[in-house]
């Protein structure tokens, strides 16, 4: 707080000892309040500006997390949208019948999920085959099978949401998320 200069016209001033080192000793405080000051200040700041960063992130994670997108045959299918499947089993005489279809699925999964079908089955491929029900920790690759019935619908459960395909054969096989 006092100059160097103040400091030395002072110490030229001739008082009693005590009265000296007392006025030196309180400008040396008053400068590390100061310095005291601005770190508590700042450390404050700090801490605020991380608690609104931390509710960002919370807020971003619990808004966006638990995605799911599914592909059949290669091509994208999004929510309320169909995607007809070429026949893959049973030839054109078939055709007006419902005849089994194996329908290969790509769920990319950001959570854990609970993949069940009410009817038919399903193959994780590379891992085990004719499922009804399955528990996945990734993404995974699916050949979901009619086994004959003209409708068939997969629940996918993944955190607090769930997917819904339908697989069903109107003259065609088609495959609905809902």
């Amino acid at each position: 707080m006092f100059s160097d200069k103040q400091k030395e016209a002072y110490s030229a001033v001739k008082s009693p000892e005590e009265l000296r080192e007392r006025v030196l000793a309180s400008a040396e405080e008053s400068q590390n309040d100061n310095t005291v000051l601005f770190k508590t200040q700042f450390s404050r700041i700090a801490a605020a500006a991380a608690c609104i960063v931390l509710v960002a992130v919370a807020a971003f994670y619990a808004f966006n997390g638990n995605r799911i997108e599914v592909s059949v045959n290669g091509t994208a299918v999004g929510e309320n949208a169909s995607v007809a499947v070429a026949q893959t089993q049973g030839g054109i005489a078939l055709a007006r019948h419902a005849s089994e279809a194996d329908i290969n699925l790509k769920l990319d999964l950001d959570s854990d999920a609970l993949i069940t079908v009410d009817s038919g089955s399903f193959d994780v491929v590379g891992k085990e085959s004719n499922l009804t029900e399955y528990s996945a920790e990734e993404s995974i690759e699916i050949v979901w099978r009619s086994n004959g019935m003209q409708k068939s619908e997969m629940t996918v459960d993944y955190g607090r949401k769930t997917c819904v395909l339908v697989l069903e054969h109107n003259g065609e096989w088609i495959v609905t998320r809902k």
